[in-house]
């Protein structure tokens, strides 16, 4: 549904070593698309509940890092800087908004 979108904005990074962080991981596969997507870059992905991932690859993968917690309330002050922050998390307008 956006992977014509996510293409025509992030195929210049492609080759790039990038850091780009995901924001609400679910199940996984979109973080697992950005890891393969990315062959240089090292995804981020934050999510409140790490046990409904289903791909264990992501546990492995040197280029991902988990981070299991509320992105609301997260300390981000000893993460690097991002070149692309997608936010997938609590669809809520309100949440959105604060």
């Amino acid at each position: 549904r956006y992977g014509s979108l996510y293409q025509a904005l992030l195929s210049p990074y492609r080759h790039r070593a990038i850091r780009m962080l995901e924001i609400g991981i679910g199940h996984g596969a979109s973080l697992m698309t950005w890891a393969t997507y990315f062959k240089k870059g090292v995804v981020v992905g934050i999510d409140s509940d790490l046990r409904q991932l289903q791909y264990s690859q992501l546990h492995t993968n040197p280029r991902v890092q988990l981070i299991e917690g509320d992105a609301r309330a997260l300390d981000t002050s000893s993460l690097k800087r991002f070149h692309c922050i997608v936010d997938d998390a609590d669809h809520a307008l309100q949440t959105q908004c604060s």
